[in-house]
């Protein structure tokens, strides 16, 4: 395999915030156990105006804040924003499905790696987030994009 130009391009990224607050219960001898229903995830995404409509922000809002019976080591929040180009001969349709999900795809495996190497650093074991996905399921309806001034 080898590797080629993509139509989506990461321009830079920059973490606004982030916090990890240690579990004082929680108990190294006893398992960990993850749940999707603790971790809460918001991205918004933005077309900023210029002569191809192919820059876009993306920003994500990550927040893990588990409940006592699933015995995680940290509370954790981020919020990151990344600004993406995408190859102006790309369709309108498939320009907002590659900001969308490819871009928040992107932007969530930064911070995945984000909060693993800063949870490396603590007392307990580093938290891995699992991967998620930015489709929207059968039946509802797509992410709103909003147009910068």
């Amino acid at each position: 395999m080898s590797a080629h130009d993509t139509p989506l391009t990461l321009g830079s990224y920059a973490v606004l915030n982030c916090r990890m607050t240690v579990n004082p219960d929680f108990q190294p001898g006893k398992p960990s156990t993850f749940s999707f229903e603790n971790l809460h995830i918001r991205n918004e995404v933005a077309r900023e105006p210029d002569e191809t409509n192919s820059a876009w922000i993306i920003s994500l809002a990550i927040q893990l804040a588990p409940e006592p019976k699933h015995n995680m080591p940290y509370a954790l929040e981020l919020q990151i924003i990344g600004s993406f180009a995408v190859n102006p001969s790309c369709t309108a349709e498939f320009t907002r499905d590659l900001a969308v999900i490819n871009g928040s795809s992107i932007l969530f495996g930064t911070a995945r790696e984000f909060l693993r190497n800063i949870t490396s650093a603590g007392p307990h074991p580093a938290v891995v987030l699992p991967a998620v996905s930015f489709t929207e399921p059968a039946g509802k309806g797509g992410q709103e994009e909003k147009e910068t001034k």
